[in-house]
């Protein structure tokens, strides 16, 4: 007698006798070890069952493990029956979320075979994310598993099962009322409304999955377009040190229009330096140092600026400006790091005496980010680098 219908045990208190049964849906891993010959629909869990290897001197048991593995790609496998797949496509899909970093799957126990293994779910690497297998030990004839996420279409997978188990054994499990739900016995209202609303549910499935490549594929691009801008000499600016930091400034100085030379190519081994980098527009020239720091900026860099000044100006020419750009609390946020040389005003006010400029490499970020998006014209960007001394202030 089919006991499916009649009774709803949200647990077991008592352990039933499961001879009288023929279905058990289990929400989860069921509380209690079955016997018998069961079908089972299961809805997430530790898959019940397991395969038998058995030796002349011992009987092992291996029961199904679920894998986590990344990914989020869905695969249907081929040859699942015209129902089957339509199950999978119509309420099974829909119900699992699209784009996890990760998913449960099962990987096919090597004791089973194929006829006893029917993925209805795969992801890329074959492994089953919604299986019906036939495991020799654990008390169930037939197990039907979906993921937890799957609660959604436990009625679509009721129907479906038991149609199948109806071909294998009607007396204990009815079938639905096909020729009620066929359209060859509707009137031609009736049809034509049926057949609409299921072109539009298809249709819909069909946006669904546009929207979801379009989605992923967008993903994908913003990914490496994330990964370009961590790379790209403006991001440098708020990142780097050393040689990395002075290309960068080179970089952002040269877009602004100024003609840049780096200095440190223009000293022979055993030579003094004279600075990292050399800025000029038309007869206007300065000469820059370039430093990046975990912490703050330090002030003693002011005399290293006025230093190898000196020594440009013995070897080449007198030059206006001194600049000292600092890329400091370079680990930190941008939005969070204090000025540049915050609280050595006194030392600031001395650089200012001698047409010095500190300038924080914030601010020449954001004033090339003007320059390029058209708010500021670059001789205007230029003009106001080289007419201010002190600490820089973008206006």
């Amino acid at each position: 007698m089919t006991k499916y219908g009649k009774t709803i045990l949200r647990t077991l208190e008592k352990e039933p006798r499961w001879l009288s049964w023929d279905v058990l849906i289990s929400i989860g891993s069921p509380t209690r070890s079955l016997s018998g010959e069961l079908r089972v629909i299961q809805i997430g869990g530790q898959a019940i069952g397991a395969y038998v290897e058995e030796s002349e001197s011992s009987t092992r048991f291996h029961h199904l493990r679920r894998y986590v593995c990344p990914g989020h790609e869905l695969v249907i496998p081929k040859g699942l029956s015209a129902a089957r797949a339509e199950f999978v496509k119509r309420y099974l899909i829909p119900a699992l979320p699209s784009n996890p970093f990760e998913r449960d799957v099962f990987q096919r126990p090597t004791l089973a075979t194929a006829a006893d293994w029917t993925p209805l779910l795969e992801n890329m690497d074959g492994h089953a994310i919604a299986v019906i297998y036939r495991p020799p030990a654990g008390g169930a004839r037939e197990v039907w598993y979906l993921p937890g996420q799957a609660i959604g279409a436990l009625d679509p997978v009721l129907h479906l099962a038991f149609e199948e188990w109806n071909a294998q054994d009607p007396k204990r499990f009815p079938s639905s009322p096909k020729w009620a739900s066929d359209v060859r016995w509707m009137s031609v209202r009736q049809q034509e409304q049926i057949e609409s609303v299921r072109a539009q549910i298809d249709a819909a499935r069909e946006e669904i999955a546009r929207l979801t490549d379009t989605i992923t594929a967008g993903e994908v691009k913003l990914d490496d377009l994330q990964r370009d801008t961590e790379q790209s000499p403006q991001r440098r600016l708020l990142t780097d040190h050393d040689n990395s930091l002075v290309g960068a400034v080179l970089y952002a100085l040269t877009t602004l229009g100024f003609v840049v030379v780096d200095l440190d190519k223009q000293v022979a081994e055993g030579e003094p330096k004279m600075g990292d980098l050399s800025v000029a527009d038309d007869d206007w020239m300065a000469v820059v140092e370039v430093k990046g720091y975990t912490k703050g900026a330090k002030a003693n860099d002011l005399l290293t600026v006025a230093r190898h000044r000196r020594v440009y100006e013995k070897k080449y020419r007198d030059v206006q400006r001194m600049w000292y750009v600092a890329n400091s609390f370079r680990i930190d946020s941008p939005d969070s790091r204090p000025g540049i040389l915050d609280g050595s005003d006194e030392h600031i006010e001395d650089f200012a005496q001698d047409d010095g400029l500190a300038i924080d490499t914030r601010d020449l970020f954001d004033l090339l980010k003007q320059v390029e998006s058209g708010i500021l014209d670059p001789a205007a960007a230029r003009e106001t680098l080289k007419t201010q001394t002190g600490r820089f202030h973008l206006t």
